[in-house]
């Protein structure tokens, strides 16, 4: 068909229709195309967005198992299975003892989906006034002894990471 063909029929007016309901469907398929589009992004940004909600609230509960940890150890009790210490239990419990230990001894529990890495540091010890720190005195010495607890989880497909710090004072008589 060749070009003048094209325009004769174009100013005679026949298929005037036809283009019309022709263009009208290009438009509808782009709009149509647009909107899985944006569909499918939104579902992916919801995706991830639940991993990082998952990796946060592992995070978070990972600072009450890191106390749950020190309480353990503070009671001269055994790692409970899931822990997973590194490198080993008595690193660990060198750490929240308060010994001087190399490398970063910490805990690494699955919770959830989450792999976990918590680390456990003792900071000092404060006495707390109103105790009696001499021998022979009439009251308990309180002491508090302050811990960072640092909490980093990692989803399984490690697309989100969330950490979550923390200061525990554990106050002992």
């Amino acid at each position: 068909m060749s070009l003048h063909i094209f325009l004769k029929r174009l100013r005679e007016k026949e298929g005037t229709a036809l283009i019309i309901a022709l263009l009208i469907l290009i438009v509808l398929t782009l709009i149509g195309v647009y909107a899985v589009f944006t569909s499918t992004v939104e579902t992916r940004i919801t995706g991830n967005e639940r991993l990082l909600e998952d990796a946060f609230y592992a995070a978070d509960g990972g600072t009450d198992y890191g106390r749950r940890m020190i309480e353990v150890v503070l009671n001269n009790q055994d790692l409970p299975n899931g822990a997973n210490p590194q490198p080993d239990e008595d690193a660990f419990k060198d750490e929240v003892r308060g010994f001087d230990t190399s490398g970063s001894p910490h805990v690494a529990p699955r919770i959830g989906d989450c792999n976990m890495e918590i680390h456990v540091d003792r900071l000092g010890v404060d006495y707390i006034t109103g105790g009696s720190a001499e021998f022979g005195g009439g009251r308990e010495t309180r002491m508090a002894i302050y811990y960072q607890i640092d909490s980093i989880a990692n989803t399984s497909t490690a697309t989100s990471q969330s950490r979550v710090q923390t200061t525990y004072r554990r106050i002992v008589q």
